[in-house]
């Protein structure tokens, strides 16, 4: 039998592995879009081979909107005003991974290293995040059979596109589920893992009050609060001043609640920790709750429909420059 934080791990390989399949055939099939959006300048002596040419077309749907800034970051650094709006973290983590791909593969360009860079620092955090998401919903919500059905959705969420595109998503979800962690468990470190998410993205200033407030309590009923609080202030600033896009990505990144939300109307059943999935799922590595059911009820087809279909619509319409930021 497989254990549940197993499982995990390798249904978030499996998802990133078809994320990127995805946006690589969406992009080849599909011409893009003439995008009023920043493009960073081309280096016209940088030479282009055959090889770079391949990597733009396997991984170029990834380096879209948002992602032309995180790259023009990672290569050339802060040249434009409007680059300031942009965190550090993730693009040093670029720049310094890149040297190294530079080298061992000395056939292809900066672009390319760049490129192949963000993407390996996206699937690695990405899988890494899953695991600590789970761990994080197991020490919450003390049931292996929720926290596993919540890791699953969080790894097909509605913003799964963002999570694997030259997009700081991955290491902001990772830090931030991590920290969350920690301050449940009271480490006296956690401001480590916090520095370095406010080093990524603005709103880790916002989860930097909550684990403040966390590490101050030890009951199950107040780090529940704490999660809806933090929860319900994002949803409303999104509403009040972010579009649909960035609310969405947002949310996905810095807040377990739709997802530990979307696990509980889905337990229709209640497993102990050895039986979290169907009998047969928990000796097979692949096999998954939401594809081998025999029965949908009518909250299992609005909750899988819409985390699968609004993924399946941002992969195609993210690598082709369509309005989906």
């Amino acid at each position: 039998m497989y254990e549940a934080r197993r499982k995990i791990f390798w249904f978030a390989i499996i998802s990133r592995i078809i994320v990127l399949s995805l946006q690589f055939i969406f992009n080849l099939l599909c011409p893009d879009h003439d995008a009023d959006a920043f493009k960073s300048p081309t280096d016209k002596s940088e030479q282009v081979s055959l090889y770079d040419s391949l990597i733009t077309i396997l991984f170029g749907g990834l380096a879209r909107w948002d992602g032309e800034y995180f790259l023009h970051i990672a290569k050339y650094g802060y040249t434009y005003e409007n680059t300031l709006a942009f965190y550090p973290l993730y693009p040093l983590l670029i720049r310094i991974i890149s040297v190294p791909i530079k080298k061992i593969f000395f056939v292809l360009n900066i672009h390319s290293s760049v490129l192949i860079a963000a993407m390996l620092v996206n699937v690695i955090c990405f899988v890494k995040s899953a695991v600590i998401f789970y761990d994080l919903s197991k020490a919450v919500l003390k049931t292996t059979n929720v926290a596993y059905k919540a890791a699953i959705l969080y790894c097909i969420n509605p913003a799964t596109i963002f999570f694997s595109a030259a997009y700081s998503e991955s290491l902001f979800a990772y830090l931030t589920y991590y920290s969350m962690l920690r301050s449940i468990k009271l480490d006296p470190y956690v401001s480590f893992p916090i520095g370095l998410s406010i080093l990524t993205r603005s709103n880790g200033f916002i989860k930097d009050a909550e684990d403040n407030v966390q590490t101050e309590r030890k009951k199950y009923p107040t780090e529940m609060l704490v999660f809806v609080i933090h929860g319900l202030f994002l949803t409303i600033f999104c509403i009040l001043f972010v579009h649909i896009q960035v609310s969405t990505r947002l949310i996905s990144s810095a807040s377990p609640l739709i997802y530990w939300y979307c696990a509980l109307l889905i337990c229709h059943t209640s497993y102990n920790d050895h039986l979290y999935d169907d009998k047969e799922n928990v000796f097979s590595k692949w096999k998954i709750f939401f594809l081998t059911k025999k029965e949908y009820s009518l909250k299992d087809k609005l909750i899988f429909s819409y985390f699968l279909g609004y993924g399946v619509v941002g992969c195609f319409m993210f690598p082709n420059f369509l309005p989906w930021t």
